[in-house]
């Protein structure tokens, strides 16, 4: 909820200041401050002033000033696309025939549905051992199949197509991208979807990057992130969930990505891409290998054991990012700093 009070200038004077107030909590108090003149940042509540030219670009990033100066500092700092690819999960355009409940797939063997992970089922770090819903991927032996080979060698899988088939020619992109009938319309190569991969939520409140270590899992709009190189993959997607799960990180992202209703932000391969991330490749062995470790623990912990590896994640993360005191406390962080 945003309250904009707007006033004219006067003749001849300078842009005034606007006195922005961005508030959690106690309204009252700060809505007093802000009648008073009173700057403050706060747990509840901060107000401070910033300049007109603020809200001249296509879009408005306010920020407190302990928040700004952290952004400016991150923008020195490289971007998540340096170490990873981002791109959007599979779009069939018809999910509710492409996508199938386990228990009525049809029964081809080997099949031609993989499993899928929605993004309810998204947890932080970890993905499911199992999930409940499988999707129509046609590729076999990593080639895509052709509507010959689905007729002999998939029967039960073509039948259930043509079954849909009616609901399937009504997709009106289909002669545009020159897709037959039976075709999802943006399935992604086997190579870039079924591979070693990070997972995450197309739409979020907390963080909840996951590790698909085995590539098991195909994934539908949401985006999901890979190795640029493949001979150091499962240690750079290892630092790359802890950096993208952290505090400081996911503060950036929700920053400048676009937030909802009830607080969603909704990521999008294209800004998840400039997020900045600390520079690993001039990180000491040491503090890989450590990071590492906590990583690994953490894909392991129960659930009494993960608030406090995720608070130690946190604070490695922060010094990394090169955070002092004052600025983790204006990022929520007081409970690492100890």
């Amino acid at each position: 909820v945003i309250l904009l009070i707007v006033q004219r200038k006067g003749e001849n004077l300078p842009d005034p200041k606007a006195t922005i107030v961005k508030c959690q909590d106690q309204v009252g108090h700060a809505l007093q401050d802000a009648i008073e003149g009173k700057t403050s940042e706060g747990k509840f509540y901060s107000i401070y002033d910033v300049d007109q030219s603020t809200f001249r670009s296509g879009g408005w990033l306010v920020l407190a000033p302990t928040e700004a100066a952290i952004d400016k500092r991150f923008a020195n700092l490289p971007r998540l696309d340096e170490f990873l690819e981002v791109p959007q999960g599979l779009v069939s355009g018809a999910d509710e025939v492409f996508i199938l409940d386990n228990k009525v797939l049809p029964d081809d063997q080997p099949s031609l549905f993989v499993p899928l992970l929605r993004d309810r089922e998204m947890q932080p770090y970890a993905v499911p051992k199992r999930t409940s819903q499988s999707v129509f991927f046609p590729f076999f032996n990593g080639v895509k199949v052709t509507e010959k080979l689905l007729r002999n060698d998939f029967p039960q899988t073509w039948a259930y197509l043509v079954k849909h088939r009616a609901r399937l020619e009504k997709r009106k992109a289909l002669a545009r991208y020159r897709k037959a009938w039976w075709e999802p319309m943006w399935p992604r190569e086997p190579k870039t979807l079924l591979r070693p991969k990070l997972v995450v939520p197309h739409l979020v409140i907390v963080p909840r990057f996951a590790l698909d270590g085995r590539g098991r899992y195909a994934v539908s709009h949401s985006p999901f992130l890979i190795a640029r190189v493949q001979s150091d993959e499962e240690q750079i997607l290892k630092l790359m969930l802890a950096i993208l799960n952290s505090t400081p990180c996911f503060w950036h992202i929700q920053t400048h990505s676009h937030v909802y209703q009830h607080g969603y932000t909704m990521l999008e391969s294209k800004t998840l891409a400039k997020t900045p991330v600390p520079d690993i490749n001039s990180w000491s062995s040491s503090d890989k290998k450590r990071l590492l470790g906590l990583v690994d623990k953490r894909l392991k912990a129960d659930t009494q054991e993960r608030e406090a590896l995720n608070a130690e994640i946190d604070l490695f993360v922060s010094d990394a990012y090169g955070l002092d005191a004052n600025e983790r406390r204006a990022l929520g962080l007081e409970e690492v700093l100890t």
